[in-house]
């Protein structure tokens, strides 16, 4: 039975589409394709922060066609829509953990903000 308080359905580092069920200030609730419910960040709607609050007007009931699950602890999910990410863990399908990275990787990424020290 695929219901929203188990989390055994969706698999870190796999793409599903997803529904919109609701959205906050920081963040999108989500129904994967599985079932499952899922967190989408604010953060991980784009690569350009500039567009994620235009991007939070989706209507309730929105199809994303593909998310990326990140993280799976206890009963949550945390998935990213951002298509640098999206892009990079499908070409790059052997990189799942943090150990199967080396020194000299490259890896997607953006500045989010500077600090003086």
């Amino acid at each position: 039975n695929k219901n929203s308080n188990d989390v055994k359905w969706a698999r870190k580092g796999k793409t599903y589409s997803a529904t919109v069920l609701s959205t906050t200030t920081d963040n999108i609730l989500v129904q994967l394709s599985t079932g499952e419910q899922a967190d989408l960040p604010v953060g991980h709607l784009t690569d350009f922060p500039s567009l994620e609050q235009p991007l939070l007007l989706l209507a309730l009931g929105s199809s994303i066609p593909k998310v990326l699950v990140l993280s799976k602890r206890q009963k949550k999910i945390v998935v990213t829509s951002k298509p640098s990410l999206l892009g990079w863990m499908e070409s790059n399908p052997d990189k799942k953990q943090i150990t199967d990275f080396e020194v000299g990787n490259l890896v997607p990424g953006y500045i989010k903000d500077f600090q003086n020290y």
